[in-house]
């Protein structure tokens, strides 16, 4: 038997010499196309914008409108699991969403995520971007969580010109 040897954690599998090669993406695939939106720029934020590190957002009432200085970040991924075969590549929907990051806290943006196929996932904004998240930070303490979260609801971006709070 011609066969190649592939070691994997340290287990060691035969598989044939003529082994398919790796998937080729199909026309259908996000990747082929491109992002149908590539990121648009920030708008600037408004010069009066009262904005808080996240730490200071968190001690505040929840249900009321907050602007908060951070990083964006990703967040959870969630995929749909269609079986694809090698007619139909890129079948399932993928989603991420986005965070504001500051040091070890982290504010999941409500409405503001990233999407895409299993190919590639696009975004309306680049990871690593320093941003102003307005919007209103909402509570939760859900019957699954074991402690509670918070989420900014209605989110908007904008670009900070200045220090960090």
């Amino acid at each position: 038997m011609n066969a190649a040897l592939l070691v994997l954690l340290g287990v060691v599998f035969a598989a044939p010499a003529h082994a398919p090669p790796v998937m080729q993406w199909t026309p259908e695939c996000l990747i082929q196309r491109g992002c149908p939106n590539p990121p648009a720029p920030l708008p600037e934020c408004d010069k009066g914008l009262k904005v808080q590190t996240l730490r200071e957002a968190f001690a505040a009432v929840p249900g009321r409108p907050v602007a908060v200085f951070g990083t964006l970040g990703f967040g959870a991924t969630m995929t749909t699991l269609v079986m694809c075969d090698r007619e139909r590549r890129c079948c399932n929907h993928v989603r991420r969403s986005l965070e504001l990051i500051d040091g070890e806290y982290r504010l999941p943006l409500e409405g503001i995520g990233c999407a895409g196929d299993d190919s590639m996932v696009c975004c309306p904004h680049p990871e690593d971007a320093a941003v102003v998240a307005v919007g209103i930070l909402r509570k939760h303490d859900g019957l699954f969580a074991k402690r509670s979260y918070w989420t900014l609801r209605e989110a908007t971006l904008c670009k900070f010109k200045g220090a960090s709070p």
